[in-house]
């Protein structure tokens, strides 16, 4: 009996324990629902909680295999973040990763272009219901209208139509949309996905700011390069043509100075021709041939005037035009252009008056010849288109308005012709004359207007006018009383027995045919106070002529022995050489570079060597040194066809000093 109940017993109490370890089995394989239903009374409780934890285990699996899936997307992303090289890139980048960590089945992405219009960047997946468009504007459709509202929308509306819920999420920095996305689910999207689209936006939008910004600073860069790129070839161009355009400035510049000094070479031996002429020395020709020569005269120094106009203006445009500056008195100026141009204003039956104003500086420091030369051709042409009235040159101290310092006013007024408006503005242009019937009226060539403001500002000054028609014309020349210190003077005038003559000027830069020389106005002997003065230095003096152009020959011969000099020819630097052992041995030689080119170098150097031992001062005549002359340094050039006071002012200074201070002054 005990046996039994014993058995009994432990039936009672084992049967649940086994039970429980079934149910315990089964609980593993999510039958504990089904065991808290069936279990004894007594297992019941421990069934339920068993069924809580079973349920929690699982929540817990799902919640650790979402957030594994979650950090697998974030690392999936901030790698689709970085690879993008392009913004559509990163969009399709972005969109798969989308796509992939929420499980939609299709998705698009969206880039904001201008603020107001959505471009189409990126698709995956099959379409829906149809083909995304290609652009939206804000507020159209649902990604236009995320956009619109800055906030994500969801549309599971058509979720029973055609089995795609979607959702619209915007990425937006600082108040802008970048960008939108929009994913399509076969189910409606779970708060995890929302979650992790929500948790992603900022990274994202931050991606597309710096990606779009990166693009403007490569479209940029790109830019910036394409126009250096435009800019290196306008700067060739515009080189090549600054090398054209010198290139033929050039030559332009070496036509002139060669036409001017073919010119001149004929032009000054008609005019000394036509001058023995007209003086008729020996009675030979009667009253109206002498008028002939005269008038031949007149026109050959009007042409004269003109080919020197032109030579100005060239060395003007060619930056070769040089100024010497030196004290000028205003009275002794006025006094001399007074003297100078009454008696032609009374001759056209004209008033003229020369005024210096009371206060007026006594004098100015500048270019005597060129202040000289503005201010006859301004008085030439007050005078040429007067006919009635008067002519007034008014000198007085400068109201100095623009504030550049002490300066004087040289005014020269008219009662001529005037000038119309329309004309004023190119009246400085080389080669204008208000119409074509003042040309034809009164003559001249146009040239002095320009020559006078360039001039002017060499000096730097300016010249202004006003004029009215049939009323008269005011020119006012305002001069510092002091160069200004970026103009380039070269100096004072010589000492009283010293000549400078400056060494060949180039015509043009390097590979020019010819070079070009004058005599500069400083090379005036300062105690030369007239051309009779100079002349009788030259009195007796002894001088060998070497040319085989006998134009020049006749024209030097002529000037040197009205001064008094002894003058003996040759042809050839042959009979130069024998002239030199003949008589008396000359104080100065006279000869031109071509008169030696017919000899080889060597030869050359040894006649040049030749003369310099006979003690004789050697001068070489020439406007134009071609390279081939190969001229020693040192040796002073002259212009044969300056004007005779001025080549007899040159030729008594170099005669009249030492052979080593020669050489100083002119090396």
């Amino acid at each position: 009996m005990s046996l039994l109940i014993s058995y009994q017993t432990s039936v009672y109490i084992v049967r649940p324990v086994v039970d429980l370890e079934r149910a315990t089995r089964r609980a593993a394989v999510d039958a504990a629902d089904k065991l808290a239903a069936t279990a004894p009374l007594e297992l019941r409780a421990v069934a339920e909680r068993l069924t809580t934890l079973t349920h929690e285990r699982d929540a817990a699996r799902r919640l650790a295999g979402r957030q594994a899936r979650q950090s697998a997307a974030q690392v999936s992303l901030r790698r689709a973040l970085r690879a993008g090289t392009t913004s559509r890139a990163l969009a399709r980048s972005i969109l798969h990763v989308l796509a992939e960590a929420g499980g939609a089945r299709a998705g698009s992405f969206y880039l904001m272009r201008g603020g107001q219009v959505l471009e189409l960047a990126a698709h995956c997946g099959p379409r829906w219901p149809a083909t995304p468009p290609t652009e939206l504007k804000l507020g159209e459709g649902l990604a236009g209208l995320a956009a619109a509202r800055r906030a994500p929308l969801s549309d599971d509306r058509t979720l029973t139509a055609d089995g795609a819920a979607l959702v619209a999420v915007p990425y937006q920095l600082t108040g802008r949309v970048k960008g939108v996305v929009v994913l399509a689910w076969d189910r409606a999207p779970t708060d995890a996905d929302l979650e992790f689209l929500d948790d992603t936006s900022e990274p994202i939008a931050i991606a597309l700011d710096a990606r779009r910004a990166r693009e403007r600073v490569q479209m940029l860069l790109e830019e910036t390069r394409r126009h250096a790129s435009v800019y290196a070839t306008q700067q060739l161009e515009l080189q090549q043509t600054n090398i054209r355009l010198q290139r033929s400035d050039r030559y332009k510049n070496e036509f002139l100075a060669n036409m001017t000094h073919e010119l001149r070479s004929p032009l000054n031996s008609m005019l000394l021709l036509s001058q023995v002429l007209a003086e008729n020395r020996h009675g030979h020709l009667a009253h109206d041939e002498v008028d002939a020569a005269q008038i031949i005269n007149k026109a050959g120094r009007e042409l004269l005037v003109i080919i020197d106009d032109i030579l100005d203006l060239t060395k003007a445009e060619a930056g070769r035009l040089e100024i010497h500056p030196g004290e000028v008195q205003v009275s002794d100026l006025a006094e001399s252009l007074a003297g100078m141009y009454r008696p032609l204003a009374v001759r056209r039956g004209l008033a003229f008056s020369v005024t210096v104003e009371p206060g007026t500086p006594p004098a100015c420091f500048t270019d005597p010849t060129r202040l000289g030369q503005i201010l006859k051709n301004l008085l030439n042409n007050a005078l040429k288109f007067t006919e009635h009235g008067s002519v007034d040159l008014r000198i007085a101290a400068s109201p100095d308005p623009h504030g550049a310092g002490p300066a004087l006013d040289f005014t020269v007024t008219d009662t001529g012709i005037g000038i119309s408006a329309d004309v004023l503005p190119a009246l400085f242009a080389a080669f204008t004359q208000g119409d074509g019937s003042i040309a034809r009226r009164f003559g001249g060539s146009g040239l002095g207007l320009s020559i006078c403001r360039k001039l002017a500002e060499l000096l730097g000054a300016r010249i202004s006018v006003t004029s009215r028609v049939e009323h008269g014309s005011t020119f006012t020349l305002t001069l510092p009383l002091a160069p200004p210190a970026t103009v380039g003077w070269h100096g004072q005038s010589a000492s009283a027995a010293d000549v400078l003559v400056r060494p060949p000027l180039p015509v043009a830069e390097a590979g020019a045919a010819s070079t070009h020389c004058e005599l500069l106005p400083s090379a005036v002997p300062a105690g030369a106070s007239s051309h009779a003065a100079v002349a009788g230095r030259l009195a007796g003096l002894s001088i060998l002529v070497i040319d085989g152009d006998m134009r020049s020959v006749f024209r030097l011969t002529a000037i040197l022995e009205a001064a008094g000099s002894r003058v003996r020819v040759a042809r050839d630097p042959a009979a130069g050489l024998a002239r030199l052992v003949e008589g008396p041995p000359p104080r100065l030689v006279l000869t031109r570079p071509r008169v030696l080119e017919a000899l080889p170098p060597a030869a050359r150097q040894s006649w040049w060597a030749d003369v310099a031992a006979s003690g004789a001062c050697l001068v070489v005549l020439s406007a134009l040194i071609p390279p081939s002359a190969d001229l020693p340094p040192g040796l002073p050039v002259l212009d044969p066809e300056a004007p005779a006071p001025r080549l007899c002012q040159a030729l008594a200074g170099l005669a009249s000093t030492e052979p080593a201070a020669r050489q100083e002054v002119c090396s």
